[in-house]
């Protein structure tokens, strides 16, 4: 129940825990991130730019080895300035699941141009192989 509304995992940093909720798609295709806006449109379900308590959120392309990292009070706020509405809302076809889940897909580029969180991508794997977690931190933890 509580991974519903507050995330997937809890990291530290700086001795201050942040909570990090991980969004994952198989590969970047077009270059954008889809942000849900309905989990369950036709039960009137909010997707998680919604209800989502996260701090952070992680969006990962597996065969890319891509991470983004966006600070999701700033996502959000973005969207409630009706920057979003710039991006038409469509259902979710790409994977068979139960739910009619809806959002919008926003260019990656423009959230890194407009949200001063916005990072990535990184590699993770590359940063574990290397030890170099500093690097991470710098990308993630500022």
């Amino acid at each position: 129940m509580l991974q519903k509304c507050f995330g997937d995992l809890v990291v530290t940093a700086n001795e201050i825990g942040k909570i990090i909720e991980i969004k994952a798609e198989l590969k970047n295709t077009h270059g954008n991130l889809f942000i849900e806006t309905w989990s369950n449109r036709s039960s009137f379900t909010p997707g998680w730019l919604l209800k989502c308590q996260a701090d952070w959120i992680w969006y990962y392309f597996v065969e890319d080895k891509q991470l983004y990292h966006i600070a999701m009070n700033e996502l959000r706020t973005w969207s409630n300035t009706g920057a979003i509405f710039n991006y038409p809302e469509r259902c979710q076809k790409k994977y068979e699941q139960l739910n009619d889940t809806w959002g919008r897909c926003v260019p990656i580029e423009v959230l890194r141009r407009e949200l001063a969180s916005f990072r990535g991508p990184v590699n993770p794997l590359e940063l574990a192989e290397s030890n170099s977690y500093g690097d991470f931190e710098d990308h993630f933890f500022d």
